[in-house]
């Protein structure tokens, strides 16, 4: 039971990861282009690579949804080879 609690935030954290960095990317729009912006678009390219998906009505809904599962199948990977791994607790 626990297991499906632990997927079930993950699934959280990633729907919540493109809403962060979507309000964060519209109050850097204007920043002038530095170092600091090539890292900050680096970050939200490897914490949520749905938000390469193309721009549509509905990409406002599936980013989240899809960074949601994304984290989901991570999580229950990470958990599967925990429990088979005999020198973890």
């Amino acid at each position: 039971m626990r297991a499906r609690k632990d997927v079930l935030i993950w699934s959280l954290v990633g729907c919540a990861v493109p809403v962060f960095w979507g309000i964060l990317g519209f109050v850097f729009f204007t920043a002038r282009e530095s170092i600091w912006t090539d890292i900050f678009w680096c970050a939200v390219m490897i914490t949520c690579p749905s938000w390469e998906l193309p721009e549509t009505g509905w990409s406002w809904l599936v980013t989240p949804a899809l960074n949601g599962v994304l984290y989901a199948v991570i999580a229950s990977a990470v958990l599967v080879m925990k429990k088979k791994n005999p020198f973890v607790r």
